[in-house]
């Protein structure tokens, strides 16, 4: 079963829905696996996409999308 997570990157104004297992998130860990920075932060886990989606406590914007790698 797979897991989600939201980035959301506070300097852009975005955030993105991403499965646990993808290469960008590594289960909120990020790409180099240092987790948040001062640029945004990981928001998780959630059991579907849909609470990642209506529960990502997102402060800077209200732009959600789905992760191009992980979410097609």
């Amino acid at each position: 079963m797979s897991e989600f997570w939201v980035y959301e990157n506070w300097t852009l104004h975005k955030a993105v829905l991403h499965r646990g297992e993808c290469g960008a998130c590594k289960h909120g860990r990020g790409q180099h696996g240092g987790g948040e920075t001062k640029n945004g932060g990981w928001h998780g886990p959630y059991s579907s996409a849909d609470a990642a989606r209506s529960d990502a406590p997102i402060r800077t914007t209200s732009l959600k999308r789905d992760c191009g790698l992980c979410m097609v």
